[in-house]
């Protein structure tokens, strides 16, 4: 019935998740996320091409969007690590700048629906 949709778009048609965010802008800045998704999709917007996860954050359902090739590689490596992202809650906290690279730390908090709490 929405066969349409997937042609156009390559993915099968789902409810929109209000309030879009981005990642933290100032050094020092974290924000605490559990992913709902497996894995980020490819959004376009016009400023480009963007990396976009359905997550929670402050008890609210967002779609959290970035572009940071640090970010994104920390999240990668944490996904192949635990199969993927849904259900992990994760710290995001920008540490900083080398020239143009924004850096990020990501740090494990817990696996909603799998072990628990990561520390005990």
């Amino acid at each position: 019935m929405s066969e349409w949709f997937r042609k156009f778009f390559g993915r099968p048609p789902r409810k929109r998740r209000n309030l879009p965010f981005m990642p933290p802008l100032r050094d020092g800045d974290e924000i605490v996320v559990e992913f709902l998704d497996p894995e980020p999709r490819v959004i376009r917007t016009k400023f480009g091409n963007r990396l976009a996860i359905d997550v929670v954050h402050e008890g609210q359902e967002k779609t959290f969007i970035f572009a940071h090739v640090n970010l994104a590689e920390q999240l990668a490596l944490l996904a192949e690590e635990h199969g993927s992202l849904q259900g992990l809650k994760v710290r995001i906290k920008r540490v900083g700048r080398q020239g143009r690279i924004v850096r990020y730390e990501v740090e494990l908090l817990k696996e909603e629906g799998r072990k628990g709490d990561v520390d005990g």
